[in-house]
């Protein structure tokens, strides 16, 4: 019952909103994202050996919420473009992501989706080679990939990222992200 009134205000608000939608263009070289409450970094460029266009099903699992969310998400060198709507087909956001600039549109009010860099960050994490992933690390931080996983770890060895990955669509992609920093975990699922 709970979830039907979040998703009519949802559409009442996507209504109200839809004709004063906001959009925003921001230089990720002031965009600082948070690895841990305690340390942040600055949001690095994007760039990806492939091109790649994915439908996901992406489900939240927050202060013991859990919330579904369709994403269309492209991946092209230097570029990310997602677009999220609600699993009643009601856009959400839109961002692209190109050479350090982020342009954002928003299709309900910002305050109720979390922060797009944070989003940005997740999928970097997610896609990037490890290489550049060390880059933008902090001193003391570990990045540990396997076949099937990725971990962050922080300069105390906690464990903060944990991604794991399945063999789909002939690449390997992350079907699960847990943040123990933040307290969240996304389960993905390719349609």
């Amino acid at each position: 019952m709970l979830n039907k009134f979040i998703l009519f205000f949802l559409f009442l608000i996507t209504l109200t909103c839809t004709a004063c939608s906001s959009t925003s263009r921001d230089s990720a070289q002031t965009q600082k994202v948070f690895l841990e409450p305690n340390q942040s970094v600055v949001l690095p460029k994007f760039s990806y050996e492939d091109k790649l266009s994915l439908k996901q099903l992406m489900t939240t699992t927050y202060q013991d919420k859990t919330h579904s969310l369709i994403v269309f998400l492209n991946l092209d060198k230097d570029f990310i473009e997602i677009k999220g709507m609600s699993t009643s087909f009601i856009n959400l956001f839109s961002v692209k992501y190109h050479n350090g600039i982020i342009d954002t549109k928003y299709y309900v009010p910002k305050l109720l989706l979390p922060s797009v860099e944070q989003v940005l960050l997740d999928i970097m994490l997610c896609f990037e080679d490890d290489s550049k992933i060390r880059q933008f690390l902090p001193t003391g931080y570990k990045l540990k990939t396997s076949d099937n996983t990725r971990e962050l770890l922080n300069n105390n060895d906690n464990l903060i990222y944990k991604i794991s990955y399945e063999k789909q669509k002939e690449h390997n992609l992350a079907v699960k992200l847990t943040n123990n920093a933040f307290n969240y975990t996304i389960t993905i699922k390719y349609l």
